[in-house]
């Protein structure tokens, strides 16, 4: 009998370069060296407060001294010293938005967290690798959070004694039109806020899923232009903070439930590192067939075989990493491909390295993720593996 046979699979390629560098040059420099300014800015003012309460202090006994004199000039100079320590003690409660105690231990903190983000800074700075530059961005920015947690309370919020016109810009509450709960939303300029809603019968997954309507609100406004929005959503997933929630139940045993994140401002220089959005490009390989996966990386594909279990059909591929002129042979017969990928190493992770390869077997649907030498993440997505087999001819002889 003679067999002929058309053996194909397709696979959907994606290759995802390692994180961009950090946009702005600055960063994270730039964002500490102002909030050191403030934390300058908390001391002078708390020393200033200071002052005026000794001058109050020393002009008050002044008057008291000033008053005992029959002299001419007497009257006139307890008025002038009263009109300045009504001065100083105007000046001292309604300038500034927080007293003097309150400055001085955000001073303190401010200096402790200031401390961290220089550490964290130059962690972040010295590292190389893409991924890891990443993750130190998030940590560093949820100390640039704590941070401007203390802005916070030295800002005052509104509603409080606090609720003073001063040298920073308080936080102003807001009632948007799509917040069944009645949540107050603060709008200031630290940070963004975002409330998400969900409306279910399980009041635990309508949490939930409303935390994750306000994340996909965030993606959509602050993924940056031509930016994968899931690189983006994952990182926004680790810095939003959950400021507020609210649930409200119906009749009918629905919860609506309302989430309230905040994400600082700050991280937007960290989301200009996600990689470019994804691009997926299907190629078609035959048996025997070598082919390269990406023009921006040595990586490609070889497909051994295709062979049936009864069942569905199954590809042993192999993917490897190479910048050897052998491999841009469109096609290799298996011999010559065994004799060269004889000298490569052999990897039984899904991190390739240059002259490395990984051997797998897989199936119409099935997902290979490998991370390349030089830190692309590469996407294989075979989209369908098929064994059809061709007409068939033989003869039969008699006696």
């Amino acid at each position: 009998m003679n067999y002929a046979g058309l053996t194909t699979i397709r696979v959907l390629v994606l290759l995802f370069a390692p994180l961009m560098a950090f946009a702005q040059s600055g960063y994270p420099q730039d964002d500490i060296k102002k909030r050191e300014a403030m934390i300058a800015g908390w001391d002078q003012q708390a020393t200033l407060q200071s002052v005026l309460e000794i001058m109050v202090i020393v002009f008050g006994a002044a008057i008291t001294v000033v008053q005992g004199f029959q002299k001419g000039w007497a009257k006139p100079a307890t008025i002038a010293m009263g009109a300045c320590t009504t001065v100083f003690s105007a000046v001292n409660t309604k300038v500034f938005p927080t007293d003097r105690r309150e400055l001085r231990a955000a001073v303190v903190e401010g200096n402790r967290i200031m401390t961290k983000l220089h550490h964290r800074s130059s962690v972040l700075i010295a590292e190389t690798d893409a991924q890891k530059r990443a993750d130190l961005g998030v940590e560093l920015e949820e100390e640039l959070g704590r941070f401007d947690d203390v802005v916070s309370r030295v800002t005052g919020a509104p509603g409080e004694s606090a609720k003073k016109t001063g040298l920073f810009s308080t936080p102003v509450y807001a009632m948007p039109l799509d917040n069944p709960c009645g949540l107050k939303v603060k709008s200031d300029s630290l940070r963004f806020y975002y409330v998400g809603v969900n409306r279910n019968p399980s009041v635990s997954q309508a949490k939930d899923l409303s935390q994750k309507d306000a994340i996909e609100q965030a993606v959509r406004e602050l993924t940056p232009k031509g930016l994968d929005p899931a690189a983006v959503r994952q990182m926004l997933e680790k810095l939003a903070v959950v400021d507020d929630t609210a649930y409200v139940s119906s009749k009918d045993g629905q919860y609506t439930y309302c989430t309230l994140i905040r994400i600082n401002k700050t991280s937007q220089n960290l989301l200009r590192t996600a990689p470019p959005a994804r691009v997926a490009v299907e190629m078609k390989i035959e048996p025997g067939e070598l082919k390269r996966l990406s023009s921006a990386a040595p990586a490609f594909l070889y497909l051994r075989k295709i062979r049936t279990l009864g069942g569905l059909a199954v590809a042993d591929v192999c993917i490897l990493e190479s910048a050897s002129p052998v491999w841009n042979v469109s096609k290799l017969k298996t011999i010559a491909f065994q004799a060269a990928i004889a000298k490569m190493t052999e990897r039984k992770s899904d991190d390739l390295t240059q002259e490395s390869y990984v051997q797998r077997e897989v199936r119409k649907g099935d997902t290979v993720v490998l991370k390349l030498s030089g830190g692309q993440n590469l996407t294989l997505k075979f989209t369908d593996v098929k064994y059809v087999l061709g007409r068939v001819e033989f003869t039969v002889g008699g006696v």
